[in-house]
């Protein structure tokens, strides 16, 4: 049986959205995927998403 298979091809990597430095390093997101701990912590304290958005 020719053509029953599909190939999966490698996506590229997106680049991160938003950012926030906590004790120094700085932690990414793309926006995609499960929110990182220190940005939900930060939005749950009452800062908004767009503030650590990479400009």
């Amino acid at each position: 049986m020719r053509g029953s298979f599909s190939i999966k091809r490698e996506r590229q990597p997106k680049p991160p959205k938003y950012a926030i430095t906590v004790d120094g390093e700085q932690v990414t997101w793309t926006g995609q995927g499960r929110m990182p701990k220190p940005i939900k912590a930060a939005i749950d304290n009452g800062a908004s998403l767009e503030s650590f958005l990479i400009k």
